[in-house]
């Protein structure tokens, strides 16, 4: 699951993650829409930015804490770790970042799982 706002880190990301051989669910650039989303199903992980079109994905990360769904947040600085408890266990990878740095942290969720 992708959650990314801004229109070509998403388009990268999702064809840098394909072609890493993940599936990729989105990117989704609001929360609403990711929250629709999850009603219905579960994915294994996720990459989230803190912040999107509609507001903070801190309701995207409850849910996924709440079904144990591992998630990286790929956004800018930390800041957002200390105001919103639901980024609190997520693995951080801060924005700039190379792909290499963001399948990294991607595979020690998937070595969690």
């Amino acid at each position: 699951m992708l959650l990314e706002d801004e229109a070509l880190i998403a388009l990268d990301l999702q064809t840098e993650l394909q072609d890493a051989g993940y599936e990729v669910v989105g990117p989704f650039a609001t929360c609403k829409l990711a929250l629709e989303w999850l009603e219905c199903e579960t994915p294994e992980c996720a990459v989230l930015d803190t912040v999107l079109k509609d507001g903070p994905c801190k309701d995207v990360a409850r849910a996924l804490v709440n079904r144990n769904v591992p998630f990286v947040v790929y956004s800018g600085p930390r800041q957002d770790l200390n105001t919103y408890q639901e980024f609190s266990n997520a693995a951080w990878v801060e924005k700039p970042a190379t792909i290499e740095t963001l399948l990294e942290a991607l595979a020690g969720l998937k070595a969690e799982l």
